[in-house]
């Protein structure tokens, strides 16, 4: 998954085709999604094979002018233009299907427009990103929690290691101030006793979401 980290939302999925594709990155997006079935951990997409086999190559870093080429070819409504998380939608879903052009729409061949970030890249018990508040650092991330209507990131899972008690604390992305993917840290614009607050809050408030819908 690629992850925008100027919205904290996941804008591609990268598809394994070795079998059939070898050696071919092939990116889809949520707005091509049919339907996601989590039980079965399948998504059906609107795209044939022959498409996907077809489509622009592409390799990192993922430019506003790959983007352009990907969504031209599958004439997909640009997520950068509007005032919503998807354009002018709040969730990719709810875009409209019929083919459109973006040609002159956003940022130059030139410009190198990229928030993109692997979530692979940014996640790891060893190797993920390093985080720190305003004093001091408190983990690396591990995991992300998704919205599955929106595919926003709703939060970063962060262990804490011996930085800080408690071991994993969930961070809100309206936390995070900064990326740094030279340094591969993230900083939050809050301190750490304010993070773990927050973060005992969510976690007791998403239990006693589960438990309210586990007895209704």
């Amino acid at each position: 998954m690629y992850v925008d980290s100027e919205n904290w939302a996941i804008r591609y999925l990268e598809i394994d085709t070795l079998k059939w594709l070898p050696g071919k990155k092939v990116l889809v997006s949520p707005i091509s999604f049919d339907s996601v079935d989590l039980l079965e951990k399948r998504i059906s997409i609107f795209a044939t094979k022959e498409q996907i086999k077809n489509s622009p190559s592409v390799d990192e870093p993922i430019t506003r002018k790959v983007e352009g080429e990907l969504f031209n070819y599958y004439g997909w409504s640009p997520y950068w233009i509007g005032s919503g998380l998807w354009g002018d939608w709040f969730s990719p879903n709810q875009i409209p299907l019929e083919s459109t052009s973006i040609e002159g729409m956003g940022p130059s061949d030139d410009e190198d427009h990229s928030y993109l970030r692997s979530m692979n890249e940014m996640k790891g018990k060893i190797n993920g990103y390093m985080v720190t508040a305003k004093d001091g650092q408190i983990g690396k991330v591990i995991d992300f929690i998704l919205d599955d209507e929106s595919w926003a990131i709703d939060s970063l899972v962060i262990d804490t290691g011996d930085l800080l008690p408690g071991k994993k604390v969930v961070v809100s992305p309206e936390a995070i101030d900064s990326v740094n993917r030279l340094s591969q840290e993230i900083y939050l614009n809050e301190k750490k006793e304010e993070i773990l607050t927050k973060s005992k809050r969510s976690l007791s408030g998403r239990i006693d979401d589960i438990g309210k819908r586990n007895t209704g």
